[in-house]
């Protein structure tokens, strides 16, 4: 497996604890995320770094010989570099990072990043397969050249929705020059491995909410002015939901933060806006109703106490999926791309249950919940035999990649 970060990125170490178990060897990025040099406070100088990150990954395209690459890379990056190349398939398994927000020059050499490993494999002529992904938005005149010149190249794209194909001209024209397959996200086949427990009490008998909050920043918006109303909009219509429910099923709020760590080199985990949250309801007569928890679990571990839930409201893509592959009917608050409002059209009436975070206020949300509520039982009944159907199309996917 390789990381998107770089060797001396802290993350490195800190954000793979879980998924590294399951690799033989986890590397750092080739083409990695780059960081303010010498520990400078100005963001500006991030071009210093992504200049040397550059010159690095030219030279890899131009020779595979360790002696010469030894020059340059330290010798974990050189032992990445040496997998790599002796690899017989290079899979793509992302969620949405193939994209531009914006026709930016700060978006397009983004781009440029994430779609090296490509152009790698390309140049060293490894199978290339992207894996149960979604593609666009892709901004840009430039963008669009490149996005469509690297991608035409991979062997096989599983997209995990057809709404990027819609939506996105560019992403329609690469799919149709290659071979491509849509088949759900592959979080719905996450199972447990039989060993796991529940890390912490949820009482049967009280009526289960459980909610992801993302600290999203709007960043596509110019005007602060928006970008604060926008904010405003999404954490008050959150807090509206909740004592929404609290009021008419005396519910028991549960707040999981699904990514506890910093993201990008801007931040923007769960933690600070879910605690922000659970502070609103302090020596009010909704704070006993309200918990948050500051664990770290693992996948399974969510997935079980998602399990637990009557229902669960969740921004994080992968928290409504996991609630979804256990049979928790669920609201997903949308907030990137396609991928909510794709892959839940992909499962039966759940594209009733997506709420766009850019128009999102409390009126819209809390309706939401009264549908929800109205259709919790008819929704179980047909995740019983929706999510069977959507583990065993992953399970053909995954059959047909080992065969490439």
């Amino acid at each position: 497996m390789f990381s998107t970060y770089g060797i001396n990125d802290k993350r490195l170490q800190a954000d793979h604890q879980i998924i590294k178990n399951y690799a033989n060897k986890l590397f750092p990025g080739c083409f990695y995320e780059p960081e303010v040099p010498f520990g400078l406070k100005n963001d500006k100088l991030r071009i210093l770094s992504f200049l040397w990150i550059l010159f690095k990954s030219l030279l890899i395209l131009i020779s595979q010989n360790s002696f010469f690459l030894g020059l340059f890379l330290k010798k974990e990056e050189l032992e990445g570099v040496k997998s790599f190349l002796n690899s017989d398939v290079i899979i793509s398994k992302g969620g949405s990072f193939l994209v531009t927000e914006n026709s930016s020059f700060r978006q397009t050499l983004s781009l440029i990043r994430m779609l090296y490993p490509f152009v790698l494999a390309h140049r060293y002529k490894k199978k290339i397969v992207i894996f149960s992904q979604s593609l666009g938005p892709v901004e840009g005149k430039f963008s669009r050249w490149i996005f469509e010149k690297v991608l035409s190249k991979v062997d096989k794209i599983y997209l995990r929705e057809s709404l990027c194909l819609e939506k996105y001209s560019i992403v329609d024209l690469v799919c149709k020059s290659t071979n491509y397959k849509i088949i759900p996200d592959t979080a719905f086949y996450l199972q447990s491995e039989g060993n796991e427990i529940t890390p912490i009490e949820i009482k049967n008998d009280e009526y289960n909410v459980g909610y992801t909050i993302v600290d999203h920043d709007f960043k596509y918006i110019t005007s602060e002015v928006d970008t604060e109303a926008k904010r405003k909009n999404y954490k008050d219509s959150i807090i509206a939901s909740m004592k929404y429910l609290i009021d008419k099923k005396n519910a028991s709020i549960h707040i999981f933060p699904q990514v506890r760590v910093d993201i990008s080199y801007l931040g923007h985990n769960d933690m600070k806006i879910s605690q922000d949250i659970k502070e609103v309801f302090k020596d009010t007569k909704y704070e006993k109703y309200v918990h948050f928890y500051d664990e770290n679990w693992t996948p399974i571990e969510l997935r079980n106490l998602y399990e637990k839930m009557d229902i669960f409201i969740g921004t994080r893509l992968h928290s409504v999926i996991f609630s979804l592959s256990v049979n928790t009917p669920s609201i997903n608050i949308a907030y990137h791309g396609t991928k909510s409002q794709g892959i839940l059209a992909g499962i039966r009436n759940l594209e009733n249950f997506v709420v766009d975070i850019n128009t999102i206020n409390p009126t819209i949300l809390i309706d939401k919940v009264r549908y929800l509520l109205q259709e919790k039982e008819n929704i179980e009944n047909n995740l019983k035999v929706d999510m069977a159907e959507v583990k065993e199309k992953l399970l053909i996917a995954m059959g047909e990649v080992c065969k490439i």
